[in-house]
């Protein structure tokens, strides 16, 4: 960790703010939990997470049962898996199919690509896709374990059933 004496240079000024709002939360918070829940706040991770964090928080809480923790984080995922993304995959291998058909004549792109098709592009930015909803779940129960004291073995299991362990 780089200190510095007298002056902060403008290119490191944010980093060294950061780490000043984050020793100053580790001070004022005897929890752990607490800490860490506010230095990712700070340092902006898991955002694109928050719903699989508030779903595994509750559940640690107690305010949700297994099944419905589980079927909460499972459901998008599995809306998209089958969806192919919302049709986003759709749209992504026409696109590959069309920059290949051009290469052959019109009956051997037809059996390799097959018809050209259209498919719509979706409009939304920064929709989630199967992988990054998977991803967003790792994290969330990466954190949600961290957050767990060691010496409390009834949250240590509860934490573990959620990933299928007993």
């Amino acid at each position: 960790m780089l200190r510095y004496f007298g002056e902060v240079p403008d290119w490191d000024r944010a980093r060294v703010d950061q780490e000043n709002r984050v020793r100053k939360v580790i001070e004022s918070n005897p929890s752990e939990a607490d800490q860490l829940d506010a230095i990712a706040k700070i340092r902006g991770w898991y955002d694109p997470c928050n719903e699989e964090n508030a779903v595994l928080s509750k559940y640690m809480a107690g305010c949700l049962s297994l099944e419905a923790a589980i079927n909460m984080l499972a459901e998008p995922i599995d809306h998209l898996y089958t969806t192919a993304n919302d049709g986003r995959l759709f749209y992504t291998a026409e696109m590959v199919a069309r920059s290949q058909r051009h290469m052959y004549d019109t009956v051997k792109a037809e059996e390799l690509w097959g018809l050209e098709q259209d498919f719509p592009i979706s409009d939304e930015i920064g929709t989630p896709s199967v992988e990054g909803k998977l991803w967003c779940l790792w994290f969330a129960v990466c954190h949600t374990a961290r957050k767990t004291l060691w010496a409390d073995e009834g949250k240590q299991m509860k934490a573990n059933e959620t990933c299928g362990f007993r």
